[in-house]
C-alpha cells in the first residue's frame, strides 16, 4: 500500500499528537494558518491569547505542570518578537517550551524586506536551541526540540516555520514516539558518594535542608520529606519549590529569597551542615555566604558552583535522597520549639500593621476561604515577596511565580494554564496593579474559555518596588506613581464578575462568592503600600 502523503505542517501536528500534547496557545498570522489547520486535524486546539507574550509564559506554565513541553505559536515579525519575554522565562525557570514562529517564504526571504526577521538569531541567546525547520526534516526536527526541551535542564526550543514549507510534502517517516523524559539518564550516586556523605553528616549536630527547582521537577518532595523527619532537619525551600513539603510541617521553615530575608538567614546560619537538594544557581539573586559545609545533591554535579560542596550525590534526585536516608540513623537535630519559634517570628514580621488594608491583610484573607488545594499563581513586584512567604502551600506544583526572569505580566497567563490544565481546581492569581494593565486584555481569554479565575489585583497606584528602591537611595519618587480604572467596570465589560474591596471582610466575602459560584471574578483590592518596607 502507497504511503499516505502528508504536508510538513501535518507531519509536525501528528509528532504532537503522538507526545500527548493537549493544546497549543498562541496568537496566528497567515504564515502559521496551515500549522493551526494542521493541528485541528488532529484534535488539538489552539487556544487564542490577546498577546503573544501570553502564549508563552501559559505554554511554559504548561510544560512545568504536565512535563512535556508546552507548545507556543506566533507568525513573522512583530509576532516572534512579541514572543521573546516569555520564551525567556522559560528558558530561566527551566520550563519545557517550544515556540514555533511563522516566517516569510524561502522563496523570497533572500529579497523581502517586510517583516523579514532573522528569528533563528534572535531567540538563540534566550534558548537551549533555535532552529528553521525544512520539509526533508521537519518532523524529525520537532522530536529532537522535544527532548532538547525537556532534558536536564529542561528550558525553551525556538523553530522558526516559513509558510511555503508548511505546506510542502513532508519527507522521511514521523517519529513513532517520543519516550525521552526529564532525568531519564540519571539514576543512584555512587557508592563512594554516599559513604562520604553519611560519614559527614554522622560528624555534625545541625544539619539543614535547601530544597530547590530541581527537587520539584523530579516529584523528590516524598523522599525529601522522609529525609528531613531522619534527621529532624529543617527545610528551606526556593519559591519555585514551594510545595515540596507542605508549608504546614512542624520542619518547613520559611522560603529563601522572599520578605523576611534576615531571619530566614540568621536561622539558617545555626547550622552546621547544609544539604543542597536541587539547588539551582538561577534561583538566587544574592550572593550565597553561609559557612557551614555543603552536600550537594541533584541531578547535575555542581559546575556552576555557586556554593562550594564537599561532596555531591549526583543521580535522581529522589533516588539520591531516598538512598541516603536509608543509611542514616535516626536523630533529634533540631528542638521543634526552635522551628516553630522561628516560624512565628517570620509570620509576625511580614505581616506587620499599617493605617490601612495591607496586602498580607488580602493574601490572608485569600488563604482562609479558599481550599488547600488552590494553585496560586503570583506577578512580579513588591507583592511577589510578601505572597512567595506568606501564601501556604500544601502540595508540589501548586505555586507559580517568575523567579529566574522575574518578569511582570507572568501571573495572570499563568494562571490562565493551571486553570486549563485543571479546570476542577480553584486557580488564584495575585497581582500588582503594575502588572494588571499589563495584560488586563487577557480577561476577554479568560470569559472565552469559561475559566472560573479569581484574579485578585493589589492596588497601591505605585510601582513599589521600584519607589522602595528609590527610597533606599535617598532619592524621591519619579514615575512610580499612576492612576487606576474601576477594575470591577473593566472586568464586567470583558464578561468578568468584579469587585473593589478595601476591607480584609469584603475581600473574604468576595472570595466566597467567586469559589461558590464558579465564575471568573476580579478583586480590586486597595491596599496600603507601608507594610511592604519591613
Amino acid at each position: 500500500m502507497a504511503e499516505t502523503k502528508v504536508t510538513t505542517a501535518q507531519a509536525m501536528a501528528e509528532v504532537l499528537r503522538r507526545v500527548g500534547t493537549p493544546y497549543v496557545f498562541g496568537l496566528p498570522g497567515g504564515e502559521v494558518v496551515d500549522l493551526m489547520h494542521a493541528l485541528k486535524e488532529v484534535g488539538i486546539p489552539f487556544l487564542l491569547t490577546r498577546h503573544e507574550n501570553t502564549a508563552a509564559f501559559a505554554a511554559g506554565v504548561s510544560g512545568e505542570i504536565l512535563g512535556v513541553p508546552g507548545i507556543c505559536i506566533a507568525t513573522i515579525g512583530p509576532g516572534a518578537t512579541n514572543m521573546a519575554t516569555g520564551v525567556t522565562n522559560a528558558w530561566l525557570d527551566r520550563d519545557p517550551l517550544i515556540a514555533i514562529t511563522g516566517q516569510i517564504a524561502e522563496s523570497r526571504y533572500s529579497v523581502a524586506t517586510h517583516q523579514v526577521l532573522d528569528s533563528v538569531a534572535f531567540y538563540k541567546p534566550i534558548t537551549k536551541w533555535s532552529t528553521s525547520l525544512h520539509s526533508g526534516s521537519a518532523a524529525q526536527t520537532l522530536h529532537r526540540a522535544i527532548s532538547v526541551a525537556i532534558s536536564e535542564r529542561p528550558g525553551s526550543v525556538h523553530l522558526a516555520l516559513s509558510s511555503d514549507v508548511a505546506r510542502m510534502q513532508s519527507a522521511g517517516k514521523v517519529p513513532p514516539t517520543s519516550s525521552a523524559r526529564t532525568l531519564s539518564g540519571a539514576g543512584m550516586p555512587s557508592r563512594e558518594s554516599l559513604s562520604k556523605a553519611k560519614e559527614i553528616i554522622a560528624a555534625t549536630g545541625r544539619p539543614i535542608i535547601f530544597a530547590g527547582l530541581g527537587v520539584l521537577r523530579a516529584n523528590a518532595g516524598e523522599s525529601l520529606v522522609a529525609l528531613a523527619e531522619k534527621l529532624s532537619a529543617p527545610v528551606i525551600v526556593m519559591p519555585k519549590a514551594k510545595g515540596v513539603i507542605s508549608e504546614d510541617h512542624a520542619l518547613f521553615a520559611g522560603v529563601f529569597e522572599m520578605l523576611g530575608d534576615k531571619l530566614v538567614l540568621d536561622f539558617a546560619a545555626r547550622a552546621d551542615l547544609i544539604l543542597a537538594c536541587g539547588l539551582d544557581v538561577v534561583e538566587f539573586d544574592k550572593p550565597w555566604n553561609f559557612q557551614a559545609p555543603i552536600i550537594h545533591i541533584d541531578a547535575l554535579s555542581n559546575s556552576d558552583e555557586f556554593y562550594p560542596a564537599e561532596v555531591e550525590l549526583i543521580g535522581h534526585p529522589s533516588t539520591a535522597i531516598h538512598a541516603l536516608a536509608e543509611q542514616l540513623p535516626a536523630r533529634q537535630a533540631w528542638a521543634p520549639a526552635e522551628i516553630s519559634s522561628h516560624r512565628r517570628n517570620l509570620l509576625e514580621l511580614i505581616t506587620g500593621t499599617g493605617p490601612g488594608m495591607a496586602a498580607h491583610h488580602v493574601v490572608a484573607a485569600a488563604r482562609k476561604i479558599l481550599p488547600r488545594e488552590t494553585v496560586a499563581t503570583c506577578d512580579v513586584g513588591a507583592h511577589k515577596f510578601l505572597v512567595g512567604q506568606l501564601w501556604t502551600t500544601y502540595t508540589p506544583k501548586s505555586f507559580f511565580m517568575s523567579n529566574g526572569l522575574s518578569a511582570m505580566g507572568y501571573g495572570l497567563p499563568a494562571a490562565i494554564a493551571a486553570q486549563v490544565a485543571w479546570p476542577d481546581k480553584p486557580v488564584v492569581a495575585f497581582l500588582g496593579d503594575g502588572g494588571f494593565a499589563m495584560y488586563m486584555a487577557e480577561l476577554e481569554t479568560v470569559a472565552r474559555l469559561k475559566l472560573p479565575l479569581i484574579v485578585v489585583v493589589l492596588c497601591d497606584q505605585c510601582l513599589s518596588l521600584i519607589a522602595m528602591s528609590q527610597e533606599r537611595r535617598g532619592l524621591p519618587h519619579d514615575a512610580v506613581d499612576f492612576s487606576n480604572p474601576d477594575m470591577a467596570k473593566v472586568a464586567q465589560a470583558f464578561g468578568v464578575e468584579g469587585k473593589v474591596c478595601e476591607t480584609p471582610r469584603e475581600v473574604e466575602t468576595a472570595i466566597a462568592e467567586a469559589w461558590t459560584n464558579r465564575r471568573p471574578t476580579v478583586i480590586q483590592a486597595i491596599i496600603d503600600p507601608g507594610p511592604y518596607r519591613i
